[in-house]
């Protein structure tokens, strides 16, 4: 009860309070906004590259591709490449080249085998055409986003197996040295020019996950044609 001459202080109405406080509750800081990895658009792709990919896949589809359409460009065979991952060989993906393992129509002397007949009778550019398809993979890498410092990740069995092939050309060491420099600087050369091959078997890759040989070499030539482009090994 109030005093004389003092005034009651007005009441807050129940509902009013309890509005007050069920807003309360209810207000919520607005999370932040995910930034989302950065997949680089490549001019020349079959289909165009979404962002819900994961990075990483694209990543192996452009490194495989390079292996694969250098393969076919430099005349040693593309039996197929794949994105999917091999724990067992601990790798992310593999393309497979052909002309050397002794499989049917392969074997040396063969005929109907060009690429047999390559590794019969010009041994040296058989060798020197794997190390350039070898060093494919991660220079496609580099040129797919020059910004990455990390395009050399996971090539580590590549550059080896460029060096073994390179070795067993010749045990000169300034040889080698040259050698290693025409490797890389055609490997350069060639991927420039079949960039949009490339961006098209990597799109195949992306897809399909597994591409035949069949399906590689039609992607290739379909690509090669759209642009008119010619067939460049050198």
């Amino acid at each position: 009860m109030a005093r004389p001459g003092k005034r009651a202080a007005p009441r807050k109405s129940r509902a009013k309070a309890d509005c007050v406080k069920h807003t309360n509750r209810s207000r919520q800081i607005a999370p932040k906004p995910v930034r989302k990895s950065r997949v680089p658009p490549v001019k020349g792709l079959a289909r165009p590259i979404g962002r819900s990919l994961k990075v990483e896949d694209t990543r192996t589809a452009f490194h495989e591709a390079g292996h694969a359409v250098l393969q076919i460009a430099l005349g040693i065979g593309c039996e197929g490449a794949t994105i999917v991952s091999n724990v067992k060989e601990r790798s992310a993906g593999s393309s497979r080249h052909g002309g050397e393992y002794g499989k049917d129509a392969q074997a040396p002397g063969e005929s109907d085998d060009d690429v047999a007949n390559l590794r019969l009778y010009a041994e040296d550019a058989f060798l020197l055409r794997h190390a350039i398809a070898d060093y494919a993979g991660a220079e496609a890498l580099r040129r797919w986003d020059p910004a990455r410092a990390d395009w050399r990740d996971g090539a580590d069995s590549d550059y080896d197996s460029a060096i073994d092939r390179i070795n067993q050309i010749t045990q000169d060491a300034e040889s080698i040295k040259l050698l290693f420099k025409l490797a890389r600087r055609r490997c350069q050369v060639l991927v420039e020019y079949y960039w949009p091959e490339i961006g098209a078997v990597a799109s195949l890759l992306l897809e399909k996950r597994t591409g035949s040989g069949k399906q590689v070499r039609a992607t290739f030539l379909r690509s090669l044609n759209a642009r008119r482009g010619r067939l460049v090994s050198y």
